[in-house]
């Protein structure tokens, strides 16, 4: 029953015991129609207020329906944004493990490094090095071509710097040759394009002389590259061959990274030919030909120094049986005289002909080799020598004149998760001898 019959028959009831009074007392109405006038009033008057009562209840009703209207409108756009939102998390999610393609196929690696080193030399003399991030971005469309890009996150002093590493197409056109174009590591030599990640690198430093802007060995390039491999009779032979942009002067030297323009129309070119005579041996010789313009404005072309000739020669080595990692390598290259300017406000000179020779011999052993014991097998033992020198050019290029001997002992806690502990002696040409202690964690993924 509704409220406002309710209130109808409360009233209904009261009105008719009121005329029912009137009715069986018909005396004492007569004696007094005074009372019956103010009961007529009484009946009108309680009329009118149901009469406001019921149009109060029926805006009241009114009203509580147009609020449950609101609640279901609600309620269905609440339902509907969850469906949104679960709609494009499963999109969201289907982007990245399942591709609108089987046939693309895409994947996420790099590394993360951690470093501590003390110096006897520095200022300061104790640092922990900020983490350094390397993503590697894959993405393979069935076995025609393969996108790979990899950058370089560092946290540098307070702020953070990225660069990137490279950004490569593969096609793959047969089962002995790809193709790539755009920005690749250098095959030129072994380190730089198999080593030089963290958890690969069995000594947390690089080799003296083999540094990014070091000018001496070949880091990167942009252009055009095939590489590939096939059967040399009983042996099996790798071949890399490429055409790219060339190396450019800067105002700390020669650099040997990739660039985006061309500034002299010059291409380099080069390659790398490695042999693998039996199993666990790598024989590689490379070269490349360049010619790096003047970094001096106002230059006419063609004039002396206004560009020089630059030739490399790379030869490497690795013997990798289990357990044991040996391998070297060495890089010899020259740079004819060329106008430089080290932007410090002084005219450009004329260099010297220049001439780079950097090598290093690395040896590590794992003791899984000679023990059972599962936590001592995962100890390995490094010991690496190397050398960069220098000479012609102008004086400051050959201040970095190094030998360097390290030892180190590596744990690996898992096959690309590595803790390095490792101590340096470096001898400078110029400058003071320095003692280094570095610690490094490093995993790759």
């Amino acid at each position: 029953m509704s409220v406002r019959r309710i209130h109808r028959s409360a009233l209904a009831v009261g009105i008719t015991f009121a005329l029912a009074m009137a009715t069986t007392q018909p005396a004492a109405a007569a004696t007094d129609t005074k009372d019956l006038k103010a009961m007529q009033q009484q009946v009108e008057l309680l009329k009118q207020q149901l009469h406001t009562m019921e149009l109060k209840v029926d805006a009241a009703v009114q009203d509580a329906a147009k609020a449950n209207q609101k609640v279901k409108e609600v309620q269905s756009s609440v339902s509907q944004a969850n469906a949104s939102a679960q709609n494009a998390t499963a999109t969201a999610l289907n982007a990245i493990v399942a591709p609108e393609s089987a046939d693309l196929k895409f994947r996420f690696a790099g590394s993360v490094t951690a470093d501590y080193g003390f110096s006897n030399r520095s200022d300061p003399q104790s640092s922990f090095g900020g983490g350094t991030f390397l993503p590697i971005f894959l993405a393979r469309y069935k076995d025609l071509a393969e996108l790979e890009a990899h950058m370089e996150v560092v946290n540098d002093g307070a702020a953070t710097s990225t660069s990137l590493e490279y950004a490569q197409i593969d096609l793959f056109l047969n089962d002995y040759a790809t193709l790539v174009t755009g920005k690749f590591l250098s095959p030129i030599g072994q380190f730089q394009q198999s080593l030089h990640p963290g958890w690969i690198n069995k000594l947390p430093d690089r080799p003296a002389g083999f540094v990014e802007g070091g000018g001496g060995e070949a880091l990167s390039e942009v252009g055009v590259q095939m590489r590939g491999a096939f059967p040399l009779g009983n042996m099996t032979a790798d071949y890399a061959v490429y055409v790219g942009n060339g190396p450019q002067l800067q105002p700390d030297g020669l650099s040997l990274s990739g660039y985006s323009q061309d500034n002299n129309n010059n291409k380099s070119f080069g390659g790398r030919l490695g042999l693998h005579p039996i199993p666990d041996v790598d024989l590689g010789i490379s070269a490349m030909h360049s010619r790096v313009p003047s970094n001096a404005t106002n230059i006419i072309p063609g004039s002396t120094g206004s560009s020089a000739s630059h030739n490399l020669y790379d030869v490497d080595f690795s013997y990798t049986p289990p357990n044991i990692d040996i391998r070297g390598e060495y890089v010899h290259a020259k740079l004819q005289p060329v106008l430089f300017d080290d932007q410090s406000g002084a005219p450009a000179e004329l260099t010297r002909s220049a001439t780079w020779k950097l090598w290093y011999l690395q040896g590590a052993y794992r003791l899984s080799g000679i023990t059972s014991d599962p936590t001592l097998g995962k100890f390995e033992i490094v010991a690496r020598r190397s050398q960069s020198t220098i000479s012609g050019g102008i004086l400051d290029w050959g201040l970095a004149n190094e030998k360097r001997s390290e030892i180190g002992l590596n744990y690996w806690w898992a096959p690309t998760l590595v803790s390095k502990i490792a101590y340096e002696h470096k001898t400078f040409q110029s400058l003071p001898n320095d003692n280094v202690l570095r610690l490094q964690m490093a995993f790759g993924f």
